[in-house]
């Protein structure tokens, strides 16, 4: 109580990173299928009951509210508008797509390399880890000049094609992912709200993050 809880998802996204390294150099050389599927089971199996042990004790959990709040905490705890709730859909979305298109462009149109995927992949856990380990990770003037350039530099890479090198392309679009999602996961963690309204919160990135990649994997190849 008191203490700021955004902090546990850079830590939850640092784990991520370290299952993703951990996976094809450890766990996919040293152990069969079948035991992987057996231990993921039953991790999966203790994850549900250690949720649900979670679940009760908060349920059943007196609240706990700072004494005399100050009118700064009382406007914090207002309930987000209809066009920050928005944008906690839209900035996830965004990101997601970009890192979908990102990893589509260089494991299909330019190699079919063996982990080329996880390099995409890391980069958008690592802007997940710094916008939400601490605010001084994102300055929005640094990243938001060098968006646009980063933008510009895809577009060229895109027109110039195959008489890029494979290093200049999987550079150019790697830092203007990094550089994206920097930017919507900055600002995304900028519009953070009050920790009563963190569920909610958290629901929408992980919705937002399902809708840009769906744009990306089911309606663009439509389109």
């Amino acid at each position: 109580p008191g203490r700021s809880p955004y902090r546990f998802y850079a830590l939850s996204n640092i784990g991520s990173l370290l299952a993703l390294l951990a996976y094809p150099f450890c766990i996919e050389v040293y152990l069969a299928r079948g035991t992987q599927t057996l231990l993921w089971s039953w991790g999966m199996a203790a994850f549900a009951v250690m949720t649900a042990a979670c679940a009760w004790r908060v349920w059943h959990a007196p609240e706990t509210r700072p004494p005399n709040p100050s009118p700064s905490a009382a406007t914090a705890d207002t309930r987000p508008g209809p066009r920050t709730v928005l944008l906690w859909f839209a900035l996830p979305a965004c990101a997601s797509a970009a890192l979908m298109a990102t990893t589509n462009k260089l494991c299909q149109d330019m190699a079919v390399t063996p982990f080329l995927w996880v390099v995409p992949l890391s980069l958008y856990l690592l802007t997940f880890i710094l916008s939400f380990d601490n605010p001084r990770w994102y300055s929005r003037v640094l990243f938001g000049a060098a968006l646009m350039p980063a933008i510009a530099a895809v577009a060229w890479a895109h027109f110039e094609g195959v008489e890029l090198s494979m290093q200049k392309q999987v550079g150019i679009h790697c830092a203007a992912l990094f550089v994206c999602c920097m930017v919507c996961h900055g600002e995304l963690f900028r519009l953070r709200p009050d920790p009563r309204h963190l569920t909610g919160y958290y629901l929408a990135i992980a919705s937002g993050g399902a809708i840009g990649g769906a744009l990306v994997a089911l309606v663009a190849p439509m389109v």
